[in-house]
């Protein structure tokens, strides 16, 4: 696996063209942008050196993710959820940095395969866990989210409760808001990224914003009705591209 340098040209010519793809993701499901990413480059690059700057892209989601929060999110389930994956991130972020690359690059396929399984089952709530539940499942899928920077597993645990799409999609954006200053910091503190980083990654920036915008233009357009059925899709296909 090569190891990822975003000052290399055809490097960070790669990293834009799966943004484009990933911002669109981001925009319309309001997730999945950085599995996107991973997913797409992680088939060449070494995932220890990529991962951290695929964080410091999502940065570029957050004024059209802000916009599009609304009044909708139940921030009763993702406040709890997003303290609890917060306090993981150090262990995480260590588990990430000590792997081999092809162990790191397995377990994003294997998170990859349990979200589509579960999530093409149907299974859904019948009625809201109670908050330990709730808690219990941030401090399992949080860890697996602060490994391998991969929140597919725990957007999928959203996408069992029984919520309206629109409702879904705006608490799954909330914790996502709340969990990114985080990362973000902690990752600039142990030095895994830099502000050195930061002008090229605004490159693919722009255009993850932009696909972002067409993408939360599209939802809108649908109201929410292939939220779900995008949902699944989108994880079948990341799980298909992981385990290639």
């Amino acid at each position: 696996m090569i190891a990822f340098d975003i000052a290399t040209p055809w490097h960070l010519l790669a990293f834009c063209a799966a943004a484009c793809t990933a911002g669109f993701v981001r925009g319309f499901a309001g997730f999945a942008g950085p599995a996107t990413v991973s997913l797409l480059l992680t088939q060449l690059f070494s995932p220890t050196l990529l991962l951290p700057k695929i964080i410091l892209l999502d940065v570029y989601a957050y004024p059209m993710l802000l916009r599009n929060l609304e009044h909708r999110a139940r921030w009763r389930i993702s406040i709890p959820m997003a303290v609890a994956t917060v306090l993981l991130i150090p262990a995480g972020v260590h588990a990430m940095q000590v792997a081999e690359p092809q162990v790191l690059k397995r377990a994003i396929g294997v998170a990859c395969l349990c979200a589509i399984g579960m999530s093409l089952t149907g299974y859904r709530f019948k009625r809201l866990p109670p908050w330990w539940a709730n808690l219990l499942a941030a401090l399992v899928l949080g860890f697996v989210l602060s490994a391998t920077f991969i929140a597919l597993p725990i957007v999928t645990y959203f996408l069992l409760l029984p919520l309206s799409p629109a409702v879904c999609r705006a608490t799954v954006l909330s914790f996502s808001v709340m969990v990114m200053p985080f990362f973000v910091g902690w990752l600039t503190h142990r030095g895994v990224i830099s502000f050195a980083d930061a002008p090229p990654v605004a490159l693919a920036g722009i255009i993850y914003f932009s696909m972002i915008y067409l993408g939360a233009k599209a939802f809108e357009r649908s109201q929410g009705q292939s939220y779900r059925p995008f949902v699944q899709l989108l994880l079948a296909v990341l799980s298909v591209a992981a385990l290639a």
